[in-house]
């Protein structure tokens, strides 16, 4: 229709007749005659058949430019008129002429924007309670409910930040009102983040400003502070969360950690400035955060000491331990901040590829950064082009670095990088990114070799190196001033120090050529006082890889029930008694310790000894786990009540316990079913679960015994989950374990005065409660928020009932 104009009152008057129906048809029949499949040549060829068609159709150009052009001018002079309810067809039909004009400026293209702007903003402000009359928003919007009211935003969402090449100053100025708001819904973030291809181009600022407010959350001193003002103290300090999160977000749709992330990647290809910006205030944001939380909660691994590194551009102070230096890996670290770590290595290998100088991209990788994971991107970068610089000799010659290091490689060659868990289906991309990181790590070495290069080559640098390498004597290096304080853990860096300060003396140095002829054989000849160390740690070494056929031995028989045929119970005893020794249980057993491997070794070995009633060797082996119960636990940086345990001695011991109480009648019977009920209550879930199985494998020689142990197992698995995590909940898993053994342990002392008297077995509590609408039980949201169940007519019971009535409740 040519002119279109001069007959344009008559056509509106005929569709505002009856505007809701009439605009519907208009708009759905105009897009559906006056549009074109997108051109199927122009779409990514390694896509199958079926995803282009349907790619195509969802591109959908006009077929008619012109009419197009009045139609969409048409819509946006209607949109005060059109009911609420006809926006989504109005602006799904307006997309179709940005699909044709994506990236190409225009008049109708910029007004598309501006309206989908507006209304953007309008249903946002509604969402955040921000408008200037909201009631009368509201009754604007009743049309629609609030999914629909989402739904309709994230669309105009997209409208609007597509545009950001040809309207670039509309989406700056979307960009920069929403961080005027509060903080986004759950899932627009992820939104506009995801958009970093077509916003690190012409708004890399905008974008990191952008993702830092969404990203960035408050620090463990405000939320402590915020959560006693808001919730009325029903918060009292750190939770949990906080040690995963480190004052960062989660967002909905963020995956494990990549270096392919959005918006890391767009950046970094883009705009790398505005990216090494990003990353670097995440990650000092996420290691403050860190600090406080070793200074406020009550699982500080200590008080962290700083690392000071002098470079050519200046000192720079770095904080975190061999922990934060794997973020760089994505392990350990917020999502966001190892996608960003990942991201930055990737960036200064391609660099450096490109010809920028080594030295140059370390200073950009390091400066302004606070956090140890940025340290990591430069020593694999220094390692991987061997650069020996006055930039590098800070990272190959720091004694901390070399620990971390250390570390980081063996982790690496032994294959217990985490970094490539929780990837979904359909994101290989991401998984064979950081597949590809992990075996550039394993690759590497650590970061000695970098110094040893650098002694090699000889000259001045190799000198300054020597020396400050032969200065670690005398000055171990520590993570925490408690790790200082510990006269075992300053005895074994001494040590360390003390043998790694022989690589400083470069007469030490011995060459010998390889048998194949191709490569030089470098050792150290470690001067004669060191040796008595040297072999005492060489003996412990040794004695840890004997103990491993005895792991395996009692590790399968654990697990079947039958000795194993590498060896039998005499030999096993046999190796077993050369580890024994009367003080072996009197120190601290720490899973994370190889060398207290051997305490759990003689633990597992009586106690096969025990089960399978081996006579001749009864009384050592009984001898032996009655000693295993009593050792002490050891300090653990990072411990978990619900670790998987595999060569616990107390979990051992109690095997062999457990075994012994089927064979025993009287008073013996009856110490040992104190002792093992007391070791329910063990902080390790797997010790106390043991200790059960010992109690309830007695039942057809004791069914009392047994009948109290299924007592107390009850008692244990019955929770009233309406009092976790809330302010009236002041017991700990660990303290509501300890108070319910004590108890079992009262009924054990009143069973003893009183044999007759047998306790009931709690009645477990019905499943569903029949409920009037809007009274059901509260539970929390994901936000911790107490909200009111939906209305329904049967709701699952939370609390623990004794009553026997399933319609009835004893709350």
């Amino acid at each position: 229709m040519p002119n279109f104009d001069t007959h344009r009152a008559e056509f509106d008057q005929a569709v505002y007749v009856d505007i809701q129906n009439r605009t519907a048809k208009l708009l759905v029949w105009f897009q559906a005659e006056k549009t074109s499949p997108y051109p199927l040549p122009l779409l990514r060829q390694e896509l199958e058949l079926g995803e282009r068609l349907r790619l195509a159709d969802l591109l959908a150009i006009p077929s008619d430019v012109g009419s197009w052009r009045r139609f969409c001018n048409w819509v946006l002079d209607s949109l005060p008129r059109l009911p609420v309810e006809r926006f989504w067809d109005a602006f799904q039909s307006l997309s179709v002429w940005q699909n044709l004009w994506s990236g190409r400026k225009n008049r109708t293209s910029t007004r598309i924007v501006a309206a989908a702007a507006d209304v953007l903003h309008e249903l946002e402000a509604l969402e955040s309670d921000q408008q200037d009359d909201e009631e009368l928003a509201r009754q604007r919007w009743r049309g629609l409910s609030s999914r629909e009211r989402r739904k309709l935003a994230s669309m105009l969402r997209g409208l609007v930040l597509r545009a950001a090449e040809t309207d670039t100053d509309q989406v700056r100025a979307y960009l920069c009102n929403r961080q005027h708001t509060e903080r986004p819904r759950v899932g627009d973030g992820d939104e506009v983040l995801l958009h970093a291809p077509v916003l690190a181009g012409p708004l890399p600022d905008e974008l990191v400003d952008y993702s830092l407010f969404v990203w960035r959350d408050r620090l463990p001193v405000d939320a402590m502070r915020h959560r006693r003002s808001a919730y009325r103290n029903m918060f009292r300090g750190i939770e949990d969360r906080d040690w995963d999160r480190l004052g960062l977000t989660e967002l909905a749709r963020y995956g494990s950690a990549a270096p392919t992330r959005e918006p890391f990647k767009a950046l970094f290809r883009l705009a790398p400035d505005a990216g090494r910006r990003l990353v670097r205030e995440l990650a000092n944001h996420a290691i403050t955060s860190w600090r406080q939380l070793n200074r406020l909660s009550a699982r500080r691994r200590g008080t962290p000491i700083p690392l000071t590194l002098q470079f050519p551009w200046g000192e720079q102070r770095f904080w975190g331990g061999p922990q934060e230096y794997q973020w760089a890996v994505g392990q350990w670290a917020p999502k966001p901040v190892g996608s960003g770590l990942m991201a930055l290595t990737q960036w200064a290998f391609a660099a450096v590829d490109g010809g920028d100088p080594v030295d140059e991209v370390i200073r950009q990788v390091l400066e302004g950064h606070q956090c140890v994971g940025a340290l990591h991107v430069a020593c694999v970068l220094a390692m991987k082009t061997t650069t020996i610089s006055p930039t590098t000799i800070a990272l190959f010659t720091s004694q901390r670095i070399w620990h971390w290091d250390i570390n980081r490689w063996v982790q690496a060659r032994q294959g217990l990088a985490s970094n490539l868990i929780g990837f979904q289906p359909g994101e290989e991309v991401h998984a064979k990114a950081v597949q590809q990181i992990n075996e550039r790590e394993t690759a590497l070495g650590d970061i000695r070799l970098l110094t040893l290069t650098c002694h090699l080559r000889g000259g001045e640098l190799a000198n300054r190196s020597a020396a400050l390498v032969r200065a670690f004597e005398g000055s171990p290096a520590f993570d925490t001033h408690e790790e200082r304080m510990d006269s075992g853990t300053a005895a074994s860096r001494s040590r360390t120090a003390q043998d790694w300060a022989q690589c400083g003396h470069l007469e030490n140095y011995r060459f010998r050529e390889t048998p194949d002829g191709r490569s030089i054989e470098v050792s150290i000849e470690k001067a004669a006082e060191q040796s008595e160390d040297v072999d005492a740690e060489q003996a412990r070494y040794t004695q840890r890889l004997s103990t491993v056929p005895l792991q395996l031995w009692t590790g399968k028989y654990f697990k079947s029930g039958a000795v194993p045929d590498s060896m039998t119970i005499q030999q096993a005893v046999a190796a077993a008694k050369a580890f024994d020794r009367a003080d072996l249980f009197s120190s601290g057993y720490s899973h994370s310790d190889g060398n207290k491997d051997v305490q759990g070794v003689v633990a597992g070995v009586a106690a096969v000894v025990c089960a399978e009633d081996f006579e001749s060797e009864l009384e050592w082996a009984t001898q032996v786990c009655l000693r295993a119960l009593h050792t002490p636990e050891g300090q653990e940086d990072y411990f978990a009540a619900t670790s998987i345990l595999s060569n616990h001695p107390v979990q051992n011991a109690l095997h062999g316990v457990g075994a012994l109480l089927k064979r025993l009648e009287g008073e013996d019977a009856r110490h040992v079913q104190v002792a093992l009920t007391s070791f329910v209550a063990h902080p390790y879930e797997l010790v106390g679960l043991k200790a059960l199985e010992g109690l309830l494998g007695a039942w057809e020689r004791h069914p009392d015994i047994g009948w109290n142990a299924l007592h107390l197992a009850t008692e244990l698995s019955l929770i009233d989950m309406r009092r976790v995590n809330t302010r009236d909940h002041d017991e700990s898993d660990q303290a509501r374990r300890e108070r319910l053994v004590q108890v079992a342990m009262d009924r054990l002392d009143a069973r003893h005065t009183s044999p007759e008297a047998l306790v009931a077995i709690p009645a477990l509590p019905v499943h569903w409660l029949l409920t009037r609408n809007g009274q059901g039980p509260q539970r929390r949201s994901p936000r911790s928020l107490r909200t009111t169940s939906r209305s329904a007519q049967w709701l699952p019971n939370p609390c623990r009932c004794t009553s026997t009535s399933s319609r009835t409740c004893c709350h």
